[in-house]
């Protein structure tokens, strides 16, 4: 799990900065078809599995409106193809995937393949309502009608095996340098190539588990951070490959070791200025600030059940192991769900708030799309925060917990699920089709694994996301 401090530098002139540099990097629609053999169309489905469709670029004119899908292809479960009772859409019609010609990125990893992403519509041309990407772009516009621009950034962790003998690159310990000299060569690669498609790799260090690395990136629009999310994955499969070696970002692929988290910051930026903090706030936060931390902690339960999608999350949630096992904010304790930085005299006001409840079994498009909606709504209803828990709420009496509002984060996927089925925020956010295809899905796939044998879902998920 992540030791870092919450960046003090999210601020709006970095991220038009970081917003050119994307598209400094970015191929144009011409230039793809020029230089490549196929042009791959990627979306992330609800399970979070990342899948597309390439389009010959020997045919230029063909799939000019859209790739023709089936309408239930965004419902499939992480273990097999099918369409599961219950979702919005089944076999019968077609939707379009829409290349996004923003951004057109060359894999390296890949060659003669460039990737895009794609959103999904009707053929009436009308937004597909259970698109994730779609709902992410629709909440984003959202907090703009408030006046503000949201920023984020994934902060992945993931284990190193070899692909031959299936064993971790190395048993170091958390910073442990040997353990980064190890895997220099592949890190040094993956960043490289990162850097070629416009996402900048900010901090790295070796992690606690056989394997296990963190390679933090740097902030942008939130759209476009689910974006990078996405990407950093696809290359580190990639990447890997190159170096015969495979990635496991599943949340705990070791079940007597440290978890594999995916924890995500989120920041408001305001007339291109910080929107977070202020001065004579309390707690040295924005009152937009506290609000919106308080209303991504009211849902938070039911967040989880998009951020944590898997039987095997939650082994990982678990106290005392700063995996945020407990709904408290704080300023920089380590356990709880949201941190944000403690303000000192003469420093950096706060920033964003870290969303410690994540791994990378969440859609990156469902998950920050519910975090703004959530937000929004703590702004929308002014709400507030409880004093933050400056200590370990596992080692809290039912007293102590109450006097900071504090209680455990759901303990299982279908703890979760019930939570997120009742959330009538989230829910209103994201569409009936949406929430109740989501619903669906999960639940198969939870009715699925509790029938399996004990460790059959971590056999078989190691290396799917």
């Amino acid at each position: 799990e992540v030791l870092g401090r919450c960046s003090s530098e999210h601020t709006g002139t970095r991220l038009l900065r970081k917003l050119d540099n994307n598209h400094m990097r970015s191929l144009s629609k011409e230039e793809a078809y020029a230089e490549s053999t196929f042009i791959r169309v990627l979306w992330t489905d609800l399970s979070n599995v990342v899948r597309s469709r390439a389009i010959s670029t020997a045919l230029p004119e063909a799939f000019r409106d859209g790739i023709p899908i089936v309408l239930g292809l965004l419902s499939l479960p992480n273990m097999k193809d099918c369409i599961p009772d219950g979702a919005a859409y089944g076999a019968t019609g077609e939707m379009l995937l829409v290349p996004q010609w923003d951004r057109i990125v060359k894999a390296r990893w890949c060659p003669g393949h460039v990737f895009c992403f794609g959103n999904f519509k009707f053929q009436s041309g009308e937004t597909f309502p259970v698109c994730p990407r779609s709902f992410l772009s629709r909440m984003r516009d959202e907090m703009a009608k408030l006046g503000f621009t949201v920023e984020a950034a994934y902060e992945p962790e993931f284990c190193l095996v070899h692909k031959d003998t299936g064993k971790p690159t190395d048993k170091g310990k958390y910073c442990e340098s040997l353990a980064m000299t190890t895997v220099a060569p592949f890190i040094n690669e993956f960043s490289d190539i990162l850097k070629e498609i416009g996402i900048t790799p900010r901090m790295y260090h070796a992690e606690c588990a056989d394997g296990q690395h963190e390679l933090s990136v740097q902030h942008t629009e939130v759209l476009a951070a689910a974006d990078n999310h996405v990407l950093f994955r696809q290359a580190c499969h990639g990447v890997a490959a190159m170096h015969n070696l495979e990635v496991s970002f599943l949340p705990k692929p070791y079940p007597e070791q440290a978890g594999t988290g995916a924890h995500i910051h989120i920041s408001l930026n305001k007339d291109g200025k910080n929107a977070f903090g202020d001065h004579q706030g309390e707690y040295k936060l924005s009152s937009a600030g506290h609000q919106f931390i308080a209303g991504i902690r009211q849902h938070l339960a039911s967040i989880c059940a998009v951020s944590m999608t898997t039987k095997n999350s939650y082994t990982r949630v678990q106290p005392h192991a700063w995996a945020a096992a407990y709904d408290c904010w704080s300023l920089d304790n380590r356990e709880a769900a949201l941190r944000t930085q403690q303000y000192f005299p003469g420093g950096p006001l706060p920033t964003n708030v870290e969303l410690k409840a994540s791994d990378h079994t969440g859609n990156p498009y469902l998950v920050l799309g519910c975090v703004l909606a959530a937000g929004k709504s703590g702004i929308d209803q002014k709400l507030s925060l409880p004093p933050p828990c400056q200590e370990d709420p596992g080692y809290m009496t039912d007293a102590q917990r109450a006097e900071f509002k504090t209680q455990r984060l759901p303990q299982s996927l279908e703890q979760a699920l019930d939570m997120f089925e009742q959330d009538d925020v989230l829910k209103t956010a994201m569409g009936n089709d949406l929430h109740k295809t989501y619903l669906a899905t999960k639940r198969f796939e939870l009715a699925h694994w509790s029938k399996a044998e004990k460790d059959a879902e971590r056999k078989e998920l190691m290396f799917k996301f």
